[in-house]
Parts: structure tokens; sequence; C-alpha cells
């Protein structure tokens, strides 16, 4: 198991090995877990909020443009869940990555779906993150309705441009972090 997520190689006659990180499979959700428990990196946060930037745009424009009435629904559901959070009536963290899962299962892409487990492992580390760095509990629900609203209305660049404004947030707000954390020479 740890050979086929790159974490380990074993030959014959030289035995079995740790590989360096460059050779993990950072796509594997048990081995972004076992990264980001191991000892939290803002770096690590930051570079997975990148790859969040490159997909969840594209995944929210064609959710706008493909996604059947169960799947707007879901989106429905799980913002309707981020609202019942505010209240104190549902789990914030659950229902904030139930939107993102939603949204990605909405986009009718099969290699966006993949990416479900990965995004939703990392998410359980950055959202927490993110809220605390922010000083709040939740994620803002009203910039996620955005989201939602526009891909229930079917209006694929408004989606993309929502979509990416809320991750854009979260990563300027990270970078910033870090930067603060960074000693002055």
């Amino acid at each position: 198991m740890l050979t086929s997520k790159g974490l380990l190689s074993a030959r014959p006659r030289q035995g079995t090995r740790v590989e360096p990180e460059d050779h993990w499979n950072l796509l594997d959700p048990e081995v972004l877990r076992w990264l980001l428990e191991r000892n939290f990196s803002l770096g690590l946060l930051i570079e997975f909020t990148q790859i969040r930037l490159s997909v969840e745009p594209g995944a929210a424009c064609l959710a706008a443009k493909v996604a059947t009435g169960e799947q707007r629904a879901a989106i429905n559901r799980a913002i309707g869940r981020m609202f019942a959070a505010e209240r104190g009536e549902d789990d914030a963290l659950t229902s904030d990555i139930d939107f993102h899962v939603a949204v990605l299962e909405a986009s009718g892409n099969r290699f966006y779906r993949q990416m479900r487990e990965m995004i939703e492992t990392a998410l359980r580390f950055s959202i927490r993150k993110t809220n605390d760095f922010k000083g709040v509990r939740l994620a803002s629900v009203v910039d996620h309705k955005r989201v939602a609203d526009a891909i229930l209305a079917g209006d694929s660049a408004e989606a993309e441009t929502r979509m990416r404004d809320l991750i854009q947030g979260a990563l300027d707000l990270m970078v910033k972090v870090q930067a603060d954390q960074t000693p002055q020479r």
C-alpha cells in the first residue's frame, strides 16, 4: 500500500526505503491527510489552495451549464445547511465541505469528481485554518450562496467568477498570514 502511494520503494538486494517527498502521491487523500496531520504547514495549505483555484472555478462554470435537477438540489441543500450552521443547527465544517463537493459532483466532469476525496480531505484542514485566521467560526455563507445562485441560475461565467473570488480570498489571507509569520531581516 505505501509503495503504491509513492512513500516506499522495494528493490531486490536493496531492501525497502523511504522515498523523498517529491515521489509521494500528493493527490492521494490518505497521503494528503498524513502530511497535514504530521506537521501542519501553511505552505502546503497555500499550494493546495492554488490547486483548488485552478479546479473549482471550472467545476462551478460547468455545473452552471450541465447540473441535473438533483445536483442543483444538492447544492441548494448544502447552502441551506450552511445557513443552519450559522444558526448553530448544523455542523459548519461538514456543510461547507458538502457545498464544495456538490459543486464538483454537479460539474458532470469525471476528472473533477475524482478530485472529490482529495479536496474534501484538505478542506477539513484549510477551512478550520482560514476561519481561525479570520477570527470567525464559519465561512461566509453569503459568498457561498453567491456561487450557488449563479450555478442555479445557469450563469456559468458568474459561477466561475464567484467561486474564483471565494477561493482567492482564502488564498490571499493565507499568503498574508504566512508573510506576517516570516521573520523580517
